[in-house]
């Protein structure tokens, strides 16, 4: 049996990296936010690759999926758009397995903002379109937003043929 101690934590280290947005405009960033130190965002590299470590010895993809997507937000704020983009596919690829629609749309945008940043406009607006698709699919409201940064693209906004 599992504690409840053993566990990563929604709450933790790793999802925190993961709360704060970058202080620079752009459609990555939809609200104002503060940039944590480069120390800060290695610090939560290595918590987040200890709870996936944990995660995939447990047997917990769901989690799993949580802290890949929070590995990857810690490597976009550093810089590191590969990682950041790898990082995002394996938990796109977990969310597709379980599926995790809204995590994987969420994981989606995410990989948008930083194909966007890595100026490859073309991945960005894909990956937002599909975003888009799953969002509006379930009349979540964060399709709005989604919308927003097609336009910005030039990309439109539909989400159907």
């Amino acid at each position: 049996m599992v504690t409840r101690s053993l566990m990563p934590n929604r709450h933790s280290a790793c999802s925190r990296a993961r709360s704060t947005a970058p202080g620079r405009p752009g459609p990555s960033t939809w609200s104002a936010g503060t940039t944590r130190s480069s120390g800060d965002q290695r610090r939560a590299v290595a918590y987040c690759q200890r709870s996936l470590d944990l995660c995939r010895k447990l047997g917990l993809s769901h989690t799993e999926a949580e802290a890949w997507q929070s590995l990857g937000y810690a490597h976009h704020h550093l810089g590191d758009h590969a990682r950041a983009i790898s990082c995002c596919r394996n938990a796109i690829r977990l969310q597709r397995e379980l599926g995790a629609r809204i995590g994987r749309a969420l994981t989606l945008t995410h990989l948008g903002d930083i194909q966007h940043d890595a100026r490859d406009q073309q991945a960005a607006g894909d990956a937002w379109q599909e975003a888009l698709a799953l969002l509006a699919d379930i009349d979540d409201p964060k399709a709005a937003d989604v919308r927003g940064k097609l336009e910005l693209l030039g990309a439109g906004g539909s989400s159907g043929p």
